[in-house]
């Protein structure tokens, strides 16, 4: 797993964004509108490496290429889940309940000569034992591409 520096950039976002008030039982959900959507091509290139190989992993091919589509109105690029304080987000990984401080999903279109769908592939971003961050694959979803 690599190493992310992604927690103090994730900060000074949460800081730019006008919450209204914050309690224990909501997390906040952005998306890639004005100046998110800068955060977005950072979180992007931060996250490149981890993307390209779960899209490898799950196609089981190197020469697989990905696109991102800007406009489609049906979902955002890159979405965030942020725990607040009193309330951790909770995924599954191997199996097991864990607990992330955040949660980031990326819509990908892959394709080699053709569009081979889109996919969504979620990663759980937390601290390890050294206050580090590390990212996980917490889940892969592939849709058929749809016919025009």
């Amino acid at each position: 797993m690599k190493k992310l520096s992604v927690l103090p950039f994730l900060f000074i976002f949460t800081l730019s964004v006008t919450f209204s008030s914050v309690s224990a039982e909501k997390t906040n959900n952005h998306d890639s509108t004005g100046k998110e959507q800068i955060f977005d091509h950072y979180l992007l290139s931060e996250f490149n490496n981890e993307i390209s190989k779960a899209v490898e992993d799950f196609y089981q091919e190197e020469s697989i290429m990905i696109q991102f589509d800007w406009w489609d109105k049906k979902y955002d690029v890159v979405e965030i889940d942020q725990s607040e304080k009193g309330h951790e987000l909770d995924y599954k990984y191997n199996g097991k309940k864990q607990q992330f401080n955040f949660v980031i999903e990326f819509t990908v279109l892959p394709y080699t000569d053709k569009l081979l769908g889109t996919d969504t592939i979620t990663f759980g971003v937390q601290q390890d034992e050294n206050l580090e961050n590390q990212a996980k694959l917490l889940n892969y979803e592939h849709r058929k591409p749809t016919k025009n």
